[in-house]
């Protein structure tokens, strides 16, 4: 698997299970072993896994409560381990490293630092990190510099979980971690848990936090972020805000979140508000974020609006996206909306690779398609019809 794949899913795993259970990649089971600590007795008698006899599986976490010592809390994670596919398992054992951590976290840390997962992320001790974070930042931010850990990726990684923790209780120190720490996906994941900090006390706060920034790229992506995750009652104060941002960088980022973010409830009024953009490269940004979206939600209204300016350049990247949706519903119509696209480049990489979409999708249909005359690049009509061959 490439490594960029990798770190993606684990860096997910840990993150965002945070705050949605069950949406990561989950780490190998069969690789996953337990290395149990001298200290820990385990019980003699072996019960069954917590959750594993939950018939609901809404209640499934809930098998993180019922341990009440260190014993019981290590043999949970002993029998969901061979489990740890099911997003139920996962889950559970989350959540059980958070409860153990605000119990005794430094036997949670210390044990769960032991699992073996066959990767250098481990969420579990994330999470009981984070939840050492929220009750004593002192004591976990210790543990972690005692760790042996070498500066890199597993560090970077546990360092995004104490800034989960602290963002709950000290977001003033969960910043200063966070720009303490080296740049990395990590460090630029983990300003999620600092914006909700910011965006709980009121909007206006999370704009001043977001501003004060001191580091430019960093600004930036704060600035994605956070407007990618109002909700529809603050979308009309971000539009003001964006609108006062110093640079044209921090514009962009901010009126493309905001596109992003209001085409999932009402594209069309999305449209209509980038369409007064006064920048040409943020509208040509903010129509592509709202054509992915609207092609979703209704591929052939999407379709309407960019007939309406079709030939446009600032359309070209909504052409792309509203086109993949459109031609299993409309071959003809989504290859006349690559058609439109101006620049000859993204055309011809987009009839192409629509193209190949609908082979995989309905070789049939598109067999008959291309067989006939048809708005396609010759070159490329020939091409696709080699799969056939």
């Amino acid at each position: 698997m490439p490594r960029a794949l990798i770190i993606t899913g684990l860096w997910l795993l840990g993150l965002t299970a945070a705050y949605q259970a069950g949406k990561a990649t989950r780490p190998d089971a069969a690789a996953a072993t337990v290395s149990t600590r001298e200290t820990e007795t385990a019980p003699t008698t072996r019960t069954p896994a917590w959750a594993l006899r939950i018939d609901n599986p809404r209640a499934f976490p809930q098998a993180a409560l019922k341990p009440t010592g260190n014993a019981e809390f290590q043999q949970s994670f002993e029998e969901m381990l061979p489990s740890l596919q099911d997003p139920r398992s996962h889950d559970a054992m989350f959540m059980l490293a958070d409860v153990w951590a605000t119990r005794d976290p430094q036997a949670a840390t210390d044990w769960l630092a032991t699992l073996d997962l066959n990767d250098a992320r481990n969420p579990y001790l994330f999470s009981a990190l984070s939840a050492w974070a929220r009750n004593d930042p002192a004591a976990a931010k210790a543990w972690l510099d005692a760790q042996p850990v070498a500066p890199g990726e597993s560090r970077d990684y546990l360092l995004a979980g104490l800034v989960r923790g602290l963002s709950t209780s000290d977001p003033a120190a969960a910043l200063k971690i966070l720009l303490d720490a080296p740049a990395s996906p990590e460090r630029n994941g983990s300003l999620e848990f600092l914006l909700r900090a910011w965006t709980g006390i009121s909007l206006e706060h999370a704009f001043a936090q977001v501003a004060a920034l001191p580091d430019s790229l960093l600004r930036e992506q704060a600035i994605g972020k956070l407007t990618a995750n109002l909700t529809t009652d603050q979308l009309e104060a971000a539009q003001s805000w964006a609108q006062s941002l110093p640079s044209p960088q921090e514009r962009n980022a901010a009126c493309t979140g905001i596109a992003a973010r209001w085409s999932q409830s009402d594209p069309a009024a999305a449209a209509d508000w980038a369409a007064g953009l006064q920048d040409p490269a943020t509208r040509t940004t903010a129509f592509g974020e709202i054509g992915t979206r609207w092609a979703r939600i209704d591929p052939l209204a999407a379709g309407d609006w960019l007939s309406a300016r079709a030939g446009q350049p600032e359309t070209d990247l909504a052409a792309r996206s509203i086109s993949w949706s459109t031609v299993g519903i409309d071959p003809d119509r989504a290859f006349s909306q690559v058609a439109a696209i101006t620049r000859a480049g993204l055309r011809d990489e987009t009839f192409e690779q629509v193209g190949r979409f609908w082979l995989s999708r309905d070789p049939q249909a598109a067999r008959r398609f291309l067989e006939r005359e048809s708005n396609m690049p010759p070159s490329i009509r020939e091409k696709l019809l080699q799969s056939f061959e």
